[in-house]
């Protein structure tokens, strides 16, 4: 299987962020779209967003919550796992390469080419910190502090 890139629909983003102060949201002149791949966890589809380098990625290293975006000691970007969030048909919408810009295109590809070479991980990590946060949540505070509510954004979800 191959992950794909997606976007997902602003205004659910904007409905989700009202619920749950993790769920982070482009503010001012930053409106660029929410980028990532969509993984299943039970029935549920989920979105992992991407996100832009920052200096602190630099000394950050992968784990369940993080996965940097790495090829010959570039970074270009990370997947924060632990903002992922429940998605239907209808709130994403799946990125075409040729559509975008040269530049972007081409980022987008190297990106796409790192995350699948290490889809079973991502997954994996994805997998494993959805059932601590679901199912283990009193055990894992520090984790439940980074984590949106995935059940409760999950009840949302099934209604918007």
């Amino acid at each position: 299987m191959s992950l794909k890139f997606y976007k997902i629909d602003s205004d659910y983003l904007c409905q989700l962020s009202k619920i749950d102060k993790n769920i982070k949201i482009n503010h001012g002149n930053n409106q660029r779209p929410y980028v990532g791949i969509i993984v299943q966890e039970n029935s549920q589809k989920y979105f992992i967003p991407m996100g832009s380098p920052k200096p602190k990625h630099k000394y950050m290293k992968n784990n369940l919550t993080f996965f940097k975006i790495q090829h010959n000691n570039k970074f270009l970007g990370v997947l924060n796992i632990n903002n992922m969030l429940p998605v239907k048909k209808g709130l994403y919408q799946e990125i075409i390469f040729d559509d975008e810009n040269e530049k972007y295109r081409y980022l987008l590809y190297n990106q796409w080419r790192i995350i699948n070479k290490y889809e079973d991980k991502i997954i994996h990590n994805s997998h494993i910190l959805y059932r601590l946060i679901t199912t283990e949540k009193e055990k894992h505070i520090n984790l439940q502090k980074l984590c949106p509510d995935f059940l409760r954004l999950e009840e949302f979800c099934k209604g918007f």
